[in-house]
């Protein structure tokens, strides 16, 4: 069974570095990305080298979402970069990494290309940042529609 985690603070995050977890994937935003990777993202070029350096030291995909930027995946295979619609309008950050890792779990159970899962993940991460709400009313409607 494939195990994803959420890092949930910077404090806690150190805590997935364990030999025995085998892990699958790792969702992680940018500041505790940066924390992690030793990396400042000032910008996309940036997010990548610390999305590179998270791969280095945990050893699963991480995919690293930042506020204003997008997604930016790593793997052994190399770096893919998403980003939010253009004019995003951003009301609340809150629960964006709760949605994007229900939306890995959603595309990896009905078996996504990895294309298609992170095309997901940055659509119900931008609405979840479009809403004052912990979780926007149209993420039901978007996977009703896939």
């Amino acid at each position: 069974m494939p195990i994803y985690a959420k890092a949930v603070s910077v404090t806690k995050t150190p805590r997935l570095l364990q030999e025995n977890l085998n892990l699958e994937g790792l969702v992680i935003n940018g500041v505790e990305g940066s924390f992690m990777a030793g990396v400042k993202i000032m910008d996309i070029n940036d997010g990548k080298e610390c999305a590179e350096k998270l791969y280095d030291i945990f050893k699963t995909r991480v995919y690293l979402y930042l506020d204003q930027m997008g997604m930016i995946m790593a793997d052994r295979d190399g770096v893919l970069y998403h980003g939010y619609e253009p004019g995003l309008r951003v009301e609340n950050t809150n629960g964006v990494g709760a949605s994007m890792t229900a939306a890995l779990a959603y595309a990896q159970l009905r078996h996504e290309s990895l294309d298609d899962t992170l095309e997901l993940m940055i659509r119900i991460g931008g609405l979840t940042m479009a809403t004052g709400k912990s979780v926007s009313d149209r993420v039901g409607t978007l996977l009703a529609n896939e």
